[in-house]
């Protein structure tokens, strides 16, 4: 019972701390044209200023109205909101070290870079009138990372010449195979006389989605198929890229062969039997990145030219009024146009840059600069 002198004490709720959303950033291949300085004596050199969260200064070049800079960065970029992404920028300043005044900047926001091409196009404006002073050109990759993208399999049916099958399965994926990725994920599926598993068969990990869907040498889960005193009768293999959503839980169907490989008496090469069965099922997606960067094209002032969809449903820059054309793998289009040895090639075309987790991993320990260049806030 309560008394008058008795306070009410009431639990305070705690809010919950805002989810951390990590990027994969790598920064290269800067170069200006026909910088305009208003000076004899020009020394250009860049100051570069991703969102405040790395600022960066590269060496100047003497004498050198094209100027190209050897500069590179990689690091990963971490912020809580991701609605705020257009309001954050990449602005990028020139400055002439002969009298220290700025010969133009300019800038792009950081959901453009997200979701947009990964070569920039820019006009770099100074003076009172924001006049034009020359063109900017760069490359930047960003890929978003989700630390506990998970893949789940159910469902699991295994047939052999058309009837169910009795087996135990050992389900892993190729994405462990990767450096650095830490023990391997595997599950295993008991013996079953009807060739029968419910699942569901968890996988988690910390990728991005242009890792998870590469092409070539695309990732998939592996199936091992073996009998009930565990010897290997056959492997499927399930490629991420041709069984996938944008849209988180949504259950895909699949069927995929069953291959037997082994070695005959008297040859040390392994032999393919072909398909020996089929394993069916159902795969999901669950907490996916939300952006991944266009496949090619460039961005020149505020549009886009060239360029394709990574995947269907994600997001695109806002400047597009239509998605773009969804990317093809090479490998899965039709005829043998694109074998041919004498293809034709524009030197002006730009050549798409991707960096993988490992490429990433040495750069985000490696910044090709001194010290005192860098800024970290």
């Amino acid at each position: 019972m309560e008394t008058a002198g008795t306070l009410r004490r009431s639990k305070v709720p705690q809010r919950e701390a805002p989810t951390v959303h990590k990027f994969q950033v790598y920064l290269c291949d800067f170069l200006c044209e026909s910088l305009v300085s208003n000076v004899d004596a020009c020394e250009a050199y860049l100051r570069i200023d991703f969102d405040n969260f790395k600022l960066f200064k590269t060496e100047h070049e003497p004498n050198n109205e094209n100027p190209e800079w050897g500069f590179k960065a990689g690091f990963q970029y971490c912020m809580n909101y991701l609605e705020q992404l257009g309001r954050r920028e990449l602005k990028v300043q020139c400055f002439n070290k002969v009298n220290g005044h700025l010969i133009g900047g300019a800038a792009v926001d950081l959901q453009t870079i997200a979701c947009g091409p990964t070569h920039y196009q820019l006009t770099l404006r100074g003076g009172e009138r924001k006049e034009a002073r020359g063109t900017l050109k760069f490359t930047c990759v960003m890929k978003m990372i989700s630390t506990n993208l998970t893949i789940i399999c159910q469902d699991l049916t295994l047939t052999m010449q058309g009837c169910y099958a009795p087996a135990k399965l050992r389900i892993s994926t190729t994405l462990d195979e990767v450096e650095n990725r830490g023990a391997k994920q595997v599950q295993n599926a008991p013996h079953s006389p009807e060739g029968v598993w419910p699942g569901p068969f968890s996988f988690v990990f910390e990728t991005t989605l242009k890792d998870l869907l590469k092409s070539p040498s695309p990732e998939c889960l592996r199936f091992v198929i073996m009998d009930e005193g565990s010897i290997r009768q056959g492997e499927a293999l399930l490629e991420f890229r041709k069984n996938f959503s944008t849209k988180q839980d949504t259950p895909i169907c699949f069927k995929v062969p069953v291959t037997y490989t082994g070695t005959v008496d008297g040859e040390q090469e392994p032999e393919s039997f072909g398909m020996v069965g089929e394993l069916e099922g159902v795969i999901l997606y669950q907490n996916l990145p939300v952006f991944a960067q266009l496949v090619q094209g460039l961005w020149v002032d505020g549009q886009v030219e060239g360029g394709h969809w990574f995947m269907e449903g994600l997001p695109f820059p806002q400047c597009m009024v239509d998605p773009p054309p969804v990317w093809q793998d090479p490998t899965d289009r039709m005829g043998f146009e694109f074998l041919g040895a004498e293809q034709q090639h524009d030197e002006n075309e730009i050549t798409p840059v991707d960096v993988d987790d490992r490429q990433l991993a040495e750069l985000l320990v490696h910044v090709d600069l001194p010290p005192p260049w860098e800024k970290r806030r």
